[in-house]
């Protein structure tokens, strides 16, 4: 037998080695930066509700009414609003609509608007569901099927 040089390099057991150990390193982060990410787009709901309040106060200053219609107010006609409207489609999280008036709150005086997880996005799987925002500032959330008066999460 000749003799044979060795060539620096790695081994295919090393390379294996570290590709397995790669992988679960991955494993284990990534559905913590996933949630982490979730998380840090609630503030898309949240940037959203108070822009279509702005936009309602606007409206009231000129004619004394809100309106429950967003078209009145640049929107387009949908019974969800895709928001915020400046950004591309693909990086719109939530839908934000104008909840129906009631006694409590009638539309000429009072409004009441919802944020929503946006059906067909990975937000659909974040742990909050809905984000409400009233014309007298009243804030709450919806987790796990209860709500609390706040905007914390």
């Amino acid at each position: 037998m000749r003799n044979m040089k060795k060539t620096p390099g790695f081994t295919l057991v090393e390379l294996m080695i570290v590709v397995a150990v790669v992988g679960v390193l991955a494993a284990i982060a990534y559905p913590g930066y996933i949630d982490h990410v979730r998380k840090a787009r609630r503030a898309d709901a949240k940037a959203a509700l108070t822009e279509v309040a702005q936009k309602l106060e606007a409206l009231y200053a000129r004619n004394a009414s809100y309106s429950a219609d967003l078209t009145d107010i640049g929107y387009p006609a949908a019974n969800w609003n895709n928001v915020p409207i400046n950004v591309p489609a693909s990086n719109r999280w939530y839908q934000v609509r104008v909840l129906a008036p009631n006694a409590n709150c009638a539309i000429t005086n009072c409004y009441r608007l919802r944020a929503r997880r946006r059906p067909g996005t990975d937000q659909v799987n974040d742990d909050i569901e809905f984000y409400d925002l009233w014309s007298n500032g009243r804030k709450r959330y919806r987790k796990g099927g209860s709500w609390t008066n706040s905007w914390a999460e």
